[in-house]
């Protein structure tokens, strides 16, 4: 998921994938389907994402976003 870039897809910058809310949306309806599990996680790691993306300060920004993009840390799992 982390290669595809579905980790902080609808992010700019960070090396997120910068998708629309749609787009977003879609690739998130079809990972849940095919694979139930990924409901919780998608969840829990855009929550995490969003939340370092709209309030995080740049030095937690270029910590956290990255690490997260890739699949290295999760958003509520760490």
């Amino acid at each position: 998921m982390a290669d595809l870039g579905f980790f902080g897809a609808s992010l700019e910058g960070y090396g997120c994938a910068g998708m629309s809310n749609v787009e977003y949306g879609l690739v998130t309806q079809e990972l849940e389907r095919a694979i139930p599990a990924c409901a919780r996680l998608s969840a829990c790691s855009r929550a995490g994402d969003v939340s370092i993306y709209t309030f995080g300060s740049d030095d937690q920004k270029n910590t956290w976003l990255p690490a997260m993009q890739k699949g290295e840390k999760l958003g509520c799992f760490g």
